[in-house]
């Protein structure tokens, strides 16, 4: 097998093309036939995200970074991409170019609304991140910003010792929106009053404490449902260690409750990894498995674990995982929605980092040539061994289960100085894709030529992705090959100080299905 980190040859490919069979029609509209069942898709023409609240801290800053990626099919033509606060007024910054990036500082937690139009729609991507050195919200946070939705699982979070979450609902809409919450932990369903019937009126955000909502309980699920309307939804995760913080994240909605699913990939390094299960519909039996760089291998000793209908489960899966990156697949007789959490080790990525520079230190002093190239390699070698870091304390990310890649995705809000990688499994078979880097550019840009990643079925494979050169913030953009069996996808950012943060990569949703007609043969 290439390994993502070995991979290395360059292509220039049209995203998707080969694979959809477009008509283009007024240089901005596109159908397709559907392969064997006759349906009619076209270009959306419209989209409306929003974008979480970033956690709130004395230290923190935080922004939110929209583009309509260039060369996706349906990106052409006239349009409008547009990113402002949500709920408050404010300037609202826009472009109506492809490959032009909106960085909107936030200088306040304020969600973000996104919207894109016309021939910007198909490409639109956008995320929100934040960071805190050490205060109130420590660490780095980021979400995708998400269409609304009537239906949504959240798993991960609670109110647990050392938890302060919230549960976050927006609406980007024009109308207001009437939501019901459901709320599981593993007991099963909490009793808990004020969760039916909770307003969220148009273009503002309501939260709920979880302590409200499911005190005393670590390990959460929550299902968000509207009787009316449409809304997004996300947990704010921040953690304390007494009243030392110890990281906050934004749990982003999990895939739709199956009976087998892979998580997104979560990456490699020291650090616990915990798995969140939940059966809502019926009790049953699971297997769990991790599908590493050396292959997928069988967890917790390969037996079945019980499920027990509404009840949450939840599993440390540090030791077993050893430090390796992965993406978790679940075989179940009942369908399940799952998370993974993924916390970072300052300590001992310090250690390791000190080691690292100890060893390069005296690689160097055996290798100077002159006297001059000795002393600067015997002055890093002393700073290497007297450095004592102090980190700031663990950090955390949360890897939701995914859907495999249909067709292009994308992930945005990526900086220049983080550690950025990207993750790829092949749960089926033998898979490839090619990974791209669009520059954050404030004028429109295009994508730079791509990397090749074949990655054997069975595996993940970990790509480093270098910032472009003077760029500040960029954008990624994973393209399967047409032909490859399915592949899952998921990005991770770390800070110096061993904060961290991800998600899943999701397909750009560049498609919307035409009602199908048919004839009407009869009388009246």
């Amino acid at each position: 097998m290439k390994s993502a980190s070995a991979a290395a040859g360059v292509v220039a490919l049209a995203l998707g093309v080969a694979a959809a069979g477009f008509v283009v029609i007024d240089n901005n509209t596109a159908v397709a036939e559907a392969p064997g069942d006759g349906e009619q898709r076209e270009f959306i023409s419209q989209q409306t995200l929003a974008c979480p609240s970033v956690p709130a801290g004395s230290g923190r800053t935080g922004w939110t970074t929209a583009v309509a990626v260039p060369g996706v099919p349906g990106v052409s033509g006239p349009g409008v991409l547009r990113v402002g606060a949500l709920g408050r007024k404010g300037r609202v910054a826009q472009t109506d170019s492809a490959g032009t990036t909106i960085v909107r500082p936030l200088s306040d937690s304020a969600a973000s609304r996104v919207s894109a139009e016309r021939g910007l729609a198909p490409g639109l991507v956008s995320a929100s991140l934040s960071r805190d050195g050490g205060g109130e919200g420590k660490g780095i946070a980021s979400s995708p910003c998400l269409a609304a939705d009537s239906d949504i699982w959240l798993a991960g979070g609670g109110a647990g010792e050392g938890q302060r979450d919230t549960l976050e609902l927006a609406n980007p809409t024009t109308t207001a929106a009437i939501v019901d919450l459901s709320v599981y932990g593993r007991g099963g369903e909490l009793e808990v009053r004020g969760t039916q019937g909770i307003v969220v009126p148009a273009g503002k955000v309501e939260s709920v404490r979880l302590d409200a909502l499911a005190p005393g309980v670590a390990d959460a699920v929550v299902r968000v449902r509207t009787t009316v309307g449409i809304v997004t939804a996300a947990v704010i995760d921040d953690r304390m260690d007494g009243l030392t913080p110890r990281g906050t994240e934004i749990i982003p909605p999990a895939a739709d409750p199956q009976s087998d699913i892979v998580t997104a990939p979560i990456p490699a390094g020291p650090g616990t990894r915990r798995l969140v299960l939940f059966a809502p519909g019926g009790a049953g039996t699971a297997t769990l498995s991790a599908i590493t760089p050396d292959g997928t291998v069988a967890l917790l000793a390969d037996t079945e674990i019980s499920l027990k209908r509404r009840h949450v489960s939840g599993f440390d899966l540090t030791e077993e995982l050893a430090g390796r990156a992965a993406a978790l697949r679940i075989s179940a007789t009942t369908p399940v929605v799952a998370a993974v959490s993924a916390a970072s080790d300052p300590d001992a990525e310090a250690a390791l980092a000190n080691a690292a520079a100890v060893q390069r230190a005296e690689q160097a002093i055996e290798d100077a040539k002159g006297a001059a190239q000795r002393r600067d390699a015997e002055a890093a070698l002393a700073k290497a061994e007297k450095r004592d870091a102090i980190p700031p304390g663990e950090d955390l990310a949360w890897f939701a289960a995914a859907s495999p890649l249909v067709g292009t995705g994308a992930v945005t809000g990526l900086r220049s100085d983080t550690q950025v990688r990207i993750l790829l499994s092949a749960p089926e078979g033998d898979t490839s894709a090619t990974v791209r880097v669009l520059p954050g550019a404030a004028e429109p840009a295009d994508l730079l030529p791509g990397t090749d990643v074949e990655v054997k079925g069975g595996t993940t494979a970990q790509l480093r992705v270098a910032a472009p050169k003077g760029a500040e913030v960029f954008t990624v953009v994973v393209e399967p090959s047409g032909d490859s069996q399915p592949l899952v996808a998921g990005h991770v950012q770390r800070g110096e100080d061993g904060a961290i943060t991800g998600y899943g990569i999701r397909a750009l949703p560049a498609w919307v299905a035409l009602p199908r007609a048919a004839p009407d043969y009869s009388s009246g």
